[in-house]
Formats: C-alpha cells, sequence, structure tokens
C-alpha cells in the first residue's frame, strides 16, 4: 500500500480520536454543570467563598437549634444533674460515664 494512503488514513483516524474527546470533554463538563447547587449534587460558592446552597439541620439528620433536653438549650454545653436522669448521686459515682453504656 503506498505511503500516503497510510498517511490518510492516520490522519482521519487523529481526527476523529479528537472528535471522540472533545464529545467526552463537554460531556463530562455538562455533567458537572447541571449537578452544580442542587440537592444531592455539587455545592456551590458564591464570590466570597461561602457555599450557596447550605445545608439546613434537617438536611444532615442534625437536631434543629430550638430542641431543648429537659428544658436545656442545646445552643452550647449542659450539664445534666442527677435530677435531669433520674438516678442517685451514688450510682454516678460509681459507674463513670464511659462505663453506663457497656
Amino acid at each position: 500500500m503506498p505511503k500516503f494512503l497510510d498517511d490518510i488514513r492516520a490522519g482521519e483516524l487523529w481526527t476523529k480520536v479528537k472528535e471522540v474527546v472533545s464529545a467526552a470533554q463537554q460531556a463530562a463538563v455538562s455533567a458537572i454543570t447541571s449537578q452544580k447547587n442542587q440537592p444531592n449534587g455539587i455545592a456551590g460558592l458564591d464570590a466570597s467563598g461561602k457555599l450557596q446552597q447550605m445545608p439546613t439541620a434537617n438536611d444532615v439528620g442534625a437536631v434543629s437549634v430550638g430542641t431543648t433536653i429537659n428544658g436545656k438549650a442545646l445552643t452550647g454545653n449542659i450539664t445534666l444533674t442527677v435530677d435531669d436522669i433520674g438516678t442517685s448521686t451514688i450510682f454516678l459515682v460509681s459507674h463513670p460515664v464511659g462505663s453506663l453504656f457497656e
């Protein structure tokens, strides 16, 4: 086979490879773009670098800010007393917190 035919086929093959790669790149960019700022998609950032779509407490399974336990707000650290958990001081002293669940 003459060399120029091989060159033509190689050129056609290279053109086809470039077309396929270009199409794959466009598909990847489209997939990413379509998922940006969507639920269960890709988080986007605003101009200041903060999340545009901040998940809510409900989205991540956290308790809401207004939730209380025994009348104590969960906005900071709380201290439970004997009255809060309904047991005696002697039990608490003799059972360190880590051993309560063993």
